[in-house]
């Protein structure tokens, strides 16, 4: 197993998520990534910038500032910052203009999608996860979170991956104590960076929510004021008919606090 450090350092490479793009506006805005201060804002143009959360000048935070024009300005000494992270203006000059080519801020690759800020400290190696359902109609994306997970990222990988728990910890849910068996399933490796589709046995219901798609699919989507957005069929790979997506019982849904109605999951009224 590689070191904590080592670790560390790969997951630079690598896209993560730091705020919902809703919260990002014109004012700068501080965040943290892998023990890496950082500041986000949204320029003129409606682009998101990354930086080191850092004055190079003195190491005052750059969220502390200001935005004038359409820069960041440091409220330590007023030096500014357009938003590739050059510094344009640091006042105590007689030319302030004239800042030095080295007087930069940290600016770090940055996007958007799924409604999501992405930030990498490095150039990253491989692209975001495709998830269509997250962009499509007739899903509801519910925001949760975020949470601080007191371990390493491969234990939250594993406890969204570990259909066991569901019965026990998500009771009433997404699992029922009296239906505790994880039915059987096969899992296929798509493509090298995660993407896997799921056989499912005929037990597996849409009610239980559940799904062992790594590419973060999941097999319903609960809509508070309608019913659940589960699919009849499920592709199995990009060139394979699809599947059947196994239909829920009433019987094991009303354990479960919900109700089927015309062959979809719903919550119950109120819920």
């Amino acid at each position: 197993m590689a070191s904590p450090h080592v670790a560390a350092a790969a997951l630079r490479a690598c896209w993560h998520p730091v705020a919902y793009a809703t919260e990002v506006g014109a004012a700068p805005r501080a965040t943290t990534l892998l023990d890496e201060p950082l500041v986000l804002r949204r320029d003129r143009s409606g682009v998101v910038r990354a930086f080191r959360d850092v004055c190079v000048h003195r190491g005052t935070a750059l969220s502390l500032g200001r935005v004038e024009g359409d820069e960041i300005v440091c409220a330590y000494h007023g030096w500014r910052y357009r938003g590739d992270g050059a510094c344009t203006a640091i006042p105590q000059l007689a030319e302030p203009t004239r800042a030095p080519a080295r007087a930069r801020a940290v600016a770090y690759p940055v996007t958007e999608r799924h409604g999501i800020v992405w930030v990498a400290l490095e150039p990253p190696r491989w692209p975001i996860a495709d998830v269509p359902e997250l962009d499509a109609d007739g899903w509801r994306t519910v925001r949760a979170g975020p949470f601080a997970w007191a371990c390493d990222a491969s234990r939250q990988v594993e406890n969204f991956t570990d259909f066991g728990h569901f019965a026990f910890v998500h009771a009433g849910l997404l699992g029922d104590p009296d239906s505790a068996v994880v039915a059987p399933h096969t899992v296929q490796l798509v493509t090298a960076w995660s993407r896997a589709t799921t056989t499912w046995s005929s037990r597996t219901t849409c009610c239980r929510r559940s799904s062992a798609r790594s590419s973060g699919r999941t097999s319903a989507s609960w809509n508070p004021s309608g019913p659940i957005a589960c699919p009849s069929t499920w592709p199995t790979s990009s060139t394979s008919p699809s599947t059947p997506w196994p239909s829920p019982t009433a019987a094991r849904c009303a354990r479960m606090g919900w109700a089927e109605r015309g062959g979809r999951a719903a919550p119950p009224t109120g819920a």
